[in-house]
């Protein structure tokens, strides 16, 4: 009898195991990111900005270029003037930064709002807006070469 309730013991705990296994894969497969057009291994490629708004920093924050987001903009520089540089994104929209007394410029040296022409490929960090501009706290001014 002792034989048969060991047996029992064991075949219960299996089977519970196996249930708590397929209820937390079935859990995970619902909660897991879903890819727009399919799934990662479709080849399908997301926008630098898809990708941040999809995988938000530890905070919880979205970063990049969309509205709501904040923290970094790179790209090339189509306007600017002592106070803002407008740079266009590489997936074809643009943001406004707003350059403040604070905000560091550099290149390999230290550069001056004057450095920053259009044409120019900048990388900047800064605070977020509430109308989706930036207010810069550094600038880095990156070679041609980055693109």
């Amino acid at each position: 009898m002792q034989k048969h309730a060991i047996t029992g013991y064991v075949v219960a705990v299996v089977v519970i195991g196996a249930g708590a296994f397929y209820g937390g894969m079935r859990y995970e497969r619902s909660t897991a990111v879903r890819f727009p057009g399919g799934n990662a291994g479709n080849g399908r490629t997301l926008t630098a900005e898809q990708r941040q708004q999809m995988f938000p920093d530890r905070a919880g924050r979205t970063r990049g270029g969309g509205p709501g987001g904040g923290g970094v903009v790179a790209g090339t520089i189509l306007g600017h003037t002592g106070e803002q540089i407008t740079v266009q994104l590489r997936d074809g929209g643009s943001r406004i930064v707003f350059l403040a007394a604070s905000t560091t410029i550099t290149t390999p040296v230290t550069a001056k709002p004057a450095d920053l022409t259009n044409g120019t490929i900048v990388f900047v960090s800064g605070t977020p807006n509430a109308d989706g501009s930036m207010t810069a706290e550094t600038v880095q001014i990156r070679p041609a070469a980055t693109r």
